[in-house]
């Protein structure tokens, strides 16, 4: 397929312009660490339909890279010294490597970042300057020796046909001293109902103090402790942005507050200490949600099953949600949701049983989400590497009596923690899940259609799934092509053991109870385009049962089949 582009009224063409997109050229290979790169262009007129056209062709020479040499750290002070030696292996400007701008950059970007982990607060990439020296240093060394300045030349050349360079990072004296001084935390306040203008000094509010923290507060909206245990930042410790957003971080996603902000002030007594307060301004404690949903549709198929469904059919539903985002006043969401529905054949009097209603459904479901692990796993909350770590408890209730075919209930419940780290990787971990649905009052039109359709009966079973799973994701943009992104899942999950091995043994739940263990993965590419994109697709999965079953339970499908049949 060919795409025809016109432009409309071109620019006319400017040697200037071209002149100026050679250099840029140039510079982009030198960014990229070809110091010798040349760049040039010609431009062709041509006649074509009584046009004239230039046509602009662009050379580009890009000679060897030149290659580092040599990385030398010269902050003369022995602390930020130390630190950098401690650091060096991460450093991202490595012997034999090209000198890339973007090398550099990250270089100094992660010094800054190490620096104000380790109490200088007020550092910043201003502080840093970045050297480099190319020269020969065989073509600066003078010799009476004839046949020493002879493989003095020699070593010059192949210098040139392999350029290299000596780089050296060194501390660029500051006006202001306090850049380059270590910070410690003097006290941290917590004001959790902040009201725009209000002081530490006010009389009006009330304080508690904690062995690393104190909170002052209008009302009592929120525990001390829980207040106390978001925060990451310890008093008497050198200052660390790491936990400084952490801690920021770890107050916004809860969504109690609206806004969250950290402030850091200076000691004015002390050379070298600060006062962390932090504002938190609080958001509503409840939110409720309504709804109310309406469908049509016309069946005219008369099958043994759809038969009872065949007409016009109106579907109403409605759902109810309260969501108490400070339950406990921790911060824990529990949300509470009704959902009914009904569905009405316009033409009953067609039937045979007289009745409009079709099908009715009931669910309830209840979602507790603790913003941190809780026992046993509780410890890991303090893991620098584990970010937006949570706890969550769901359960689901739910009752669907399609008549004259079947009535189905359901139980789902699930205890699982979920958290996530800096590189946009995530787990999820139900170390208990249980799922059970029972199918019963079937009428003997269901069961003959039923008999008449086996593959029904994988979906329409009266079925227990009890076990764990785990899940991870990852997102990756790659850093060299913005537009490409990747992302990776994978999914594991068991039933019937190794929890319910104990039950297995006195033969406990023999009846219903699944074992199984299943994996899937699902890997997707995708390359963004000005006006579509390219996306590549891989799934792939396994599941193998045991006891003698020859098929998994497909509890999801039985609710879904159960609505539409």
């Amino acid at each position: 397929m060919f795409f025809l582009h016109f432009i409309d009224k071109p620019p006319v063409y400017d040697s200037n312009s071209a002149s100026l997109s050679a250099n840029n050229m140039k510079a982009s290979m030198r960014h990229l660490g070809y110091y010798a790169a040349t760049a040039s262009f010609n431009a062709d007129t041509t006649m074509k339909s009584s046009q004239k056209r230039v046509h602009v062709t662009y050379h580009i020479k890009t000679g060897k890279p030149t290659l580092i040499d040599t990385v030398g750290y010269f902050l003369r002070n022995p602390t930020l010294q130390e630190i950098t030696r401690e650091n060096l292996s991460k450093s991202l400007l490595l012997k034999n490597n090209p000198v890339t701008k973007a090398s550099v950059l990250g270089e100094v970007s992660r010094l800054v970042e190490l620096y104000r982990n380790n109490g200088y607060y007020k550092f910043t990439a201003d502080e840093l300057k970045v050297r480099g020296d190319t020269s020969i240093e065989a073509l600066t060394t003078i010799s009476d020796d004839p046949f020493e300045q002879l493989q003095l030349l020699a070593q010059a050349q192949a210098k040139r046909d392999s350029p290299t360079i000596k780089m050296a990072i060194v501390l660029n004296p500051p006006a202001d001293s306090s850049k380059i001084k270590q910070f410690y935390i003097n006290n941290i306040y917590i004001l959790p109902d902040y009201q725009p203008g209000d002081s530490l000094s006010d009389p009006t509010l009330t304080e508690r103090v904690t062995e690393n923290c104190i909170v002052r507060y209008h009302n009592k909206l929120f525990r001390t402790n829980f207040l106390a245990q978001s925060m990451f930042l310890k008093k008497g410790n050198l200052y660390s942005q790491a936990d400084y957003y952490k801690s920021l971080g770890s107050y916004s996603k809860m969504g109690v507050w609206q806004n969250t902000n950290i402030q850091i002030v200076e000691v004015k007594d002390s050379a070298n200490k600060i006062d962390v307060i932090v504002q938190l301004i609080p958001g509503k404690k409840y939110t409720f949600e309504a709804g109310i949903d309406a469908s049509f549709s016309t069946n005219s198929n008369t099958n043994t099953v759809t038969s009872y469904n065949a007409g016009s059919l109106l579907g109403l539903s409605g759902n109810l949600s309260i969501t108490n985002r400070n339950v406990h006043k921790e911060a824990i969401k529990m949300i509470n949701a009704i959902r009914g529905g009904v569905e009405i054949n316009l033409n009953s009097n067609n039937r045979t049983s007289g009745s409009a209603v079709n099908s009715n459904e009931l669910s309830y479901t209840n979602n507790i989400v603790f913003p941190r692990f809780i026992f046993p796993v509780k410890k890991y909350n303090n893991d620098k590497r584990i970010i937006n770590s949570e706890t969550f408890i769901n359960t689901n209730l739910s009752y669907i009596n399609r008549i004259n075919l079947f009535k189905l209930q359901s139980v789902n419940f699930a205890l699982g923690y979920a958290w996530s780290n800096y590189k946009q990787r995530k787990w999820s971990v139900k170390p208990l899940s249980v799922e059970f649905v029972r199918l019963y009052n079937e009428t003997p039109e269901f069961l003959t259609t039923l008999q008449q359709n086996p593959f029904l009966k994988y979906s329409f079973n009266t079925s227990l799934v009890a076990g764990m799973s785990a899940n991870y994701s990852s997102f990756k943009i790659n850093p060299k092509h913005s537009n490409k992104q990747h992302s990776l899942k994978l999914n594991v999950e068991e039933s019937g053991f190794p929890l319910l091995l104990p039950l297995r043994q006195l033969h406990v739940f023999d009846k219903y109870l699944r074992q199984f263990i299943k994996a899937d993965v699902e890997y997707i590419h995708s390359v963004s385009l000005p006006k579509s994109a390219l996306v590549f697709r891989l799934f792939g999965g396994v599941g193998v049962s045991s006891r003698g079953d020859t098929t998994l339970p497909f509890l999801n499908n039985i609710l879904q089949a159960a609505l539409i049949v």
